[in-house]
């Protein structure tokens, strides 16, 4: 169990980081620092016992997409409680 004091993190898969280091320089740097808002805003929300970002991606309420603002990226994240993680799974971009 994580402490509850902790926050919320980022936590990409290897397929998705592969394809994080393959962007140019410039986009996977504004995707890094999405994250690290991502997971203090996403988390405040699930701590508060709102849905996280983006559409479901089926009914258990634990994978979900999104487009990352200002670029053509869409992720894929599981909502990992117990360990106060969002696990993305995938990232697709255009480029």
């Amino acid at each position: 169990m994580t402490d509850p004091g902790r926050g919320w993190t980022v936590f990409c898969q290897e397929e998705a980081a592969a394809d994080l280091h393959a962007m140019p320089r410039v986009l996977f740097e504004d995707v890094l620092r999405y994250f690290v808002r991502f997971a203090a805003e996403a988390g405040d929300a699930v701590d508060l016992g709102a849905p996280p970002p983006g559409s479901p991606l089926d009914g258990t309420g634990l994978r979900f997409e999104l487009c990352v603002p200002g670029h053509q990226v869409i992720v894929e994240y599981l909502v990992v409680h117990d360990i106060r993680e969002f696990r993305v799974t995938a990232v697709l971009w255009l480029g």
